[in-house]
């Protein structure tokens, strides 16, 4: 019995363990600069290092077909003739031609006359084709690139970054980003002469600047600057008529798209994207979905268009801009609130978008970012709620949103801090159901006693930035802020007054728990204080490497933790006097933590959504198995004639779950004396004692050879336990509850719904997914290794799999990823805590389509990136 304990205790140990996982992320990490659609479905995107992406499915995904060159040198625009022959320019004078609808392209630019960085790039036909850029250089061929010319026409000596478009063969605008001189110039000869227009902005703006020129049909040609203002011309660029609205706060109008004479889209800063369908006389907003800076637009006619934004908010319609939806599983968005209504439901807001994500179970399912319903576009640097229903969320320049109905619909709220031109809240705390508090820039804090419906300003004896507020007691809330400064209330909440200044960091959270307060700072402080001694803080701990730190949250009277810079997360359980960093599975900055439920979630940078699971464990008294039966058959195909190469675990309803591969004892011995691989080694049959374990794992890809299991249970309702195991490491997976006792032993898919069992095919994955499966891993923790390091995968190319390998200089937590082109994340390899070693990982990337793929290696400090490629 001693090792059946022993081996009870290692199942228990891995039941408890309570380690970070990353919920959700952003999964895109190529950003292109441009992009254009040559149909509905067909596209193509350039960036950095001379990456071209393509995709045929209406951007759903995308195959590198140019992959990075190592130049250094980045892909500015590009244009298409034909769906076959296109044109890109990029920095220091290069242009690249396609004939085979972007597959393969070939530098024609002329780099030993012309290095000026090209921005700018108009198509008329195949062989004419005009190029614009920095020190007034306009380039034109007529030849399909064997030859190019410059114009010899000075245009002020300035940059031609403004935007450069042609109508036809003769006609075309290029225009200049100065504030100061807001100027394009038109040609009605091919460029033979270019003639000056200043473009007139309205009354009351500040800024001039030109961002792009767009043209279309028959005549319209159309340029859009700061403001977001839009000039329309009917002329051929001689003249030019203002339309539609225009703003004098700081924003701008970056994008244009001309479908034709009537339909025109403009797009830019908060995401802002307006469609006329009569030529400018009157525009409609899109509610594109995002507040983000909006980086290019394609429209392929009235109704199909694209929209990509910053962070991975890329957005396609197909109705004329009345819906969109998202083209990536979850952007690479910041996000700076965090609030749990309830046990179940999680709400996220975002920095840059007004964007808003909610999960009603827990974490599960989440709805995907967007800001339709808070309406705003601003940053929201706060997201509070009081219970399921009834929550504010706010941010930059005083944008406060109510909401009664769970975060469905949001209503706008005025307050005192709305009215000021740059004020900003960073803070937002209920105080009881009725009495809300919120802060920011300048000291402002203001006040509202009917749940956040109406607000007044409150005497405040400050002026710097508040970042939190905490009521210390019944009467009393404290609030910190920048320079160190730490305000104190009075007891009818009505006034604040400076209570301490500790220097120049900021004060960036602060929560109390009983007696005690803890808050977090700059350079990575930590303070500690007590309810009676409120006004002295003492510094309990500094961050090593000076990294920031942001919230703070206690779980219990004595366990808290913080979050800050580089996804460091730290916890004490001492009530703050001592600290340990936790082993955190990301770099990216964490702005918010929050506890609820036995479980605690933080939030930041990248899209980032972490989660500590510590509800206590479960008593696992499942583990008992009265009789396995197995026998080695190869003869036998699945439903479709062929070897297939997954598990399939029949539940009660009938319904397959994928599992792995499998390990078994015979007897109430330690399990791990015996690996029978299948079907190498498997016995023909063999019976599990009660109490024995059935563990499935993923083994080497077997090409023949069909093993089936039948499970039965001693009575109705009993489970069994399933873990992997990897490496030599076992994580429990699941647990499974079977139907009653039933007597039939022969094999073969169960018909009469009664008796569990289950089928094996060899090569089974557990981290299986849509595109790739992982066949084998193998860690070697006695391997003497003295430094991190990712090796390049071999074969490569390869096809379908390939192999892995890395060294762990130290113990800690391991992610390795895998990302097509797009930056989409298409398989996660490993994501748990090893032990230092050498450890080679192989992958069957079957399902997956050729082309150029990513392999991303994190461990504590270390991250490295390489390439490989699928050539099928």
């Amino acid at each position: 019995m001693k090792n059946f304990f022993t081996i009870f205790l290692v199942f228990a140990g891995l039941i408890m363990a309570q380690n970070w996982e990353i919920v959700r992320e952003g999964n895109v990490e190529y950003y292109p600069n441009a992009g254009v659609f040559m149909d509905e479905m067909t596209g193509l995107y350039v960036g950095s290092d001379g990456v071209v992406v393509k995709t045929t499915d209406g951007g759903e995904s995308g195959e590198t077909v140019r992959m990075p060159d190592s130049s250094g040198i980045s892909w500015k625009d590009v244009q298409f003739a034909n769906p076959d022959v296109g044109y890109a320019c990029a920095e220091e004078g290069f242009i690249y031609k396609t004939i085979d609808g972007g597959l393969n392209w070939v530098m024609v630019g002329d780099t030993a006359n012309f290095k000026a960085d090209l921005l700018d790039i108009a198509v008329v036909d195949e062989n004419l084709v005009y190029v614009a850029g920095k020190d007034s250089t306009l380039l034109k061929t007529t030849d399909g690139g064997a030859t190019w010319t410059r114009s010899d026409f000075s245009f002020e000596g300035e940059a031609l970054d403004g935007g450069l478009a042609f109508l036809n063969a003769d006609t075309g605008v290029v225009a200049i980003d100065k504030s100061s001189l807001p100027m394009t110039w038109y040609t009605h000869d091919g460029g033979a002469t270019w003639n000056p227009v200043q473009i007139e902005f309205p009354q009351g703006t500040i800024s001039s600047r030109i961002y792009d020129v767009a043209a279309g049909g028959n005549n319209t040609i159309v340029v859009v600057g700061y403001h977001y203002c839009i000039f329309i011309s009917t002329d051929g660029g001689m003249t030019y008529t203002q339309s539609g609205d225009y703003t004098v706060s700081f924003e701008r109008y970056q994008v244009a798209d001309v479908v034709n004479d009537n339909v025109i889209i403009v797009s830019g800063s908060n995401g802002h994207t307006v469609k006329t369908k009569d030529g400018g006389t009157s525009w409609d907003t899109l509610a594109v979905g995002s507040g983000q800076t909006v980086s290019f637009i394609d429209f392929v006619n009235e109704n199909t268009g694209y929209v990509f934004l910053r962070y991975g908010q890329w957005f396609k319609t197909t109705d004329g801009g009345s819906t969109f939806s998202p083209l990536v599983n979850w952007p690479n968005i910041s996000f700076w609130g965090l609030a749990l209504p309830s046990d179940n439901k999680i709400v996220l807001a975002a920095w840059g978008g007004g964007e808003l994500s909610i999960s009603e179970d827990g974490g599960l399912n989440w709805s995907y970012p967007v800001n339709l319903a808070t309406g705003t576009a601003y940053n929201l640097y706060e997201c509070e709620f009081i219970d399921a229903n009834n929550g504010i969320v706010a941010g930059s320049y005083g944008t406060m949103r109510k909401t009664t109905d769970g975060g469905q619909t949001f209503t706008f709220v005025d307050n005192p801090m709305y009215q000021g031109t740059n004020l900003h809240i960073n803070a937002l705390r209920y105080i009881t159901d009725n009495v809300v508090l919120a802060g920011g820039s300048k000291g402002n804090i203001i006040k509202s006693e009917d749940g956040g419906e109406t607000w007044v300003e409150t005497v405040k004896g400050g002026s710097k930035t508040v970042y939190d507020i905490w009521p210390i007691n019944e009467n009393q809330v404290i609030a910190s802020a920048s320079s160190g400064q730490i305000y104190l209330s009075n007891a009818t909440l009505d006034t604040f007054t400076l209570a301490h200044d500790y220097g120049s960091m900021s004060m960036r959270a602060v929560e109390f728990r009983g007696d005690v307060g803890i808050v977090v700072a700059s350079s990575g402080h930590l303070y500690r204080t007590t309810v009676a001694n409120w006004d002295t803080l003492i510094e309990v701990f500094t961050e090593p490497d000076g990294d920031d730190f942001y919230d703070v949250e206690f779980v219990t009277d004595s366990l808290v933790f913080v979050v800050g810079e580089h996804g460091k997360i730290y916890k004490s359980e001492d009530a703050g006097q001592t600290w340990m960093a936790e082993n955190s599975p990301t770099e990216e900055t964490l702005q918010k933590v929050r506890y609820r439920n036995n479980k605690l979630w933080a939030v930041g940078q990248n899209g980032n959504v972490l989660l500590l699971n510590m509800t206590p464990p479960q008593p696992y008294t499942g583990l008992y198995i009265n009789e396995f039966m197995a026998s080695n058959d190869n003869t036998i195909a699945d439903e479709t004639g062929d070897y297939a190469d997954w598990i399939e675990f029949y539940n009660a309803s009938d319904q397959p779950i994928d599992m792995g591969g499998m390990l078994v004892t015979d007897d109430l011995g330690d399990p791990f004396s015996e690996w029978w691989q299948i079907p190498n080694r498997a016995p023909d049959s063999t019976t599990v004692q009660p109490g024995g374990f059935i563990l499935f794992w993923a083994d080497k890809k077997q090409d023949i050879g069909i093993m089936h299991l039948k499970l039965k249970l001693s009575s109705g309702g009993e489970q069994i336990g399933l873990a992997q195991i990897v490496g030599g490491d076992t994580v429990i997976l699941d647990s499974l509850t079977f139907g009653p006792q039933e007597t039939d032993t022969s094999m073969g898919r169960r018909t009469d719904g009664a008796d569990e069992w289950v089928k094996f095919y060899p090569s089974t994955p557990l981290d299986k997914n849509e595109n790739g499966t992982i066949v084998s891993i193998r860690h070697d923790p006695n391997a003497i290794v003295h430094e991190y390091a990712l090796e390049q995968n071999y074969p490569n190319p390869f096809n379908p799999s390939t192999t892995i390998k890395f060294s762990l200089k130290k113990a800690g937590k391991v992610e390795l990823v895998v990302y097509n082109a797009t930056g989409q994340k298409v398989a996660t390899l490993v994501n748990k805590n090893m032990k230092a070693g050498l450890v080679e990982v192989k992958w069957d990337a079957g399902k997956m389509a050729s082309g150029l793929y990513f392999y991303r290696l994190k461990s504590g400090n270390f991250t490295a990136v390489k390439k490989m490629l699928l050539i099928k």
